[in-house]
């Protein structure tokens, strides 16, 4: 069996994976701040990354959530560099909740410190239905 990787051998490739994953993406710097996120996200959301970008992941969270993820998971994030499958609700620009799955982990400078955090986010909907 070949061993090797499958690497695309295009930048749009996987620009198109990043964008298109079946899960949120979001990278933001270590002041909390998102830098980046996928249209997964952003339609999840149903609002622009453009709107996203610049905004904490906090944000969008409903208040239950932000008391929760600032008592228990930022802490977590700050102490062991990452957190797996949160339950959380979301706020979707219309105001309805969207319940997700959320892993998180803080990526390192060579000093130690914080370059940024990673956070994989899934949509848990069908999931809480059950």
């Amino acid at each position: 069996m070949d061993s090797t990787l499958n690497i695309p051998q295009n930048v749009g490739d996987l620009l198109d994976l990043f964008e298109n994953a079946p899960c949120g993406y979001i990278s933001a710097g270590s002041d909390g701040r998102i830098m980046l996120a996928n249209k997964t996200m952003s339609s999840w959301l149903g609002i622009s990354t453009d709107k996203i970008v610049g905004r904490k992941f906090i944000d969008f969270l409903t208040m239950p959530g932000k008391i929760f993820f600032e008592t228990h998971f930022a802490p977590l994030l700050t102490m062991q560099g990452a957190f797996n499958e949160v339950a959380l609700d979301m706020l979707k620009s219309d105001g309805t909740r969207l319940p997700v799955l959320v892993n998180a982990v803080a990526r390192l400078a060579d000093d130690g410190s914080v370059s940024f955090i990673r956070m994989t986010i899934f949509n848990a909907t069908d999931r809480r239905r059950y």
